[in-house]
């Protein structure tokens, strides 16, 4: 009969330990802290992104409008996102439909003055952002947001 020789086992090297608790939780620490800072800004970056867009649909009323009022001697009166794509032709983006209604109507009830409207949805991204406008003219309220 053979006797196995009994051996101890080597003490596990430092690398094989794996992490310590203190370790991770630096580790999330970290990670939270840069989350906290970098989703404001984020955050930012999207709204302007969409006021950008929103901006944009303006200016291309206000100059179909222009074209309009060329040929029929008149504008339109438009009440929201869709009769804005069907009447006057203008593709509004989906993040614009989802922050904001779009709407033109007649200045002091003439229709040869208009003002177009972008209203941010309370339930949007934009929400607590100031309406932004733009009239026949070319005036642009609140001039800060342009």
């Amino acid at each position: 009969m053979m006797v196995i020789p009994f051996t101890h086992k080597v003490q596990q090297s430092v690398a094989q330990r794996g992490f310590t608790l203190i370790e991770l939780l630096i580790v999330i620490t970290v990670l939270t802290l840069l989350a906290a800072t970098a989703y404001p800004s984020y955050k930012g970056y999207q709204q302007r992104v969409i006021r950008a867009q929103a901006q944009q649909i303006l200016l291309d009323i206000a100059l179909e409008q222009q074209q309009r009022l060329l040929q029929y001697g008149t504008y339109l009166e438009l009440e929201n996102s869709v009769a804005v794509t069907t009447e006057l032709s203008i593709a509004v983006p989906s993040k614009v439909t989802e922050n904001y209604s779009l709407s033109v109507v007649f200045r002091e009830g003439v229709a040869q003055q208009f003002v177009a409207t972008a209203l941010p949805l309370t339930s949007g991204l934009m929400s607590g952002e100031e309406t932004l406008t733009i009239n026949e003219q070319g005036n642009r309220t609140p001039a800060e947001q342009w």
